[in-house]
């Protein structure tokens, strides 16, 4: 997985200060990061992958996740429904 291919998939969504605070506007952009990441690898983007890229781009704010356990929880959380988008997608979409 080509990380920094998903980063940049996730910064429409991520690149916003508000991208963890379940806004509207914050879960459309969310649902556009997560459609132009499964348009470059597919449905099959592992829970890892996606933990990884999230925190990168955090920490590339400056933001230090082991002194920050609500941006932890907030990677969990959106992690966990990415996942389930994915597991949905590829079960409607027969791959």
């Amino acid at each position: 997985m080509n990380i920094e291919k998903l980063i940049d998939c996730l910064s429409v969504w991520m690149g916003v200060d508000t991208w963890h605070t379940g806004h509207p506007l914050d879960e459309e952009r969310f649902y556009t990061a997560l459609s132009r990441a499964f348009e470059e690898f597919g449905y099959g983007i592992s829970d890892a992958d996606f933990h990884e890229a999230m925190e990168a781009y955090i920490e590339k704010l400056g933001i230090n996740l082991d002194e920050n356990e609500y941006y932890q929880d907030e990677i969990d959380s959106m992690v966990s429904k990415a996942d389930a988008i994915a597991s949905y997608l590829r079960f409607t979409s027969g791959g």
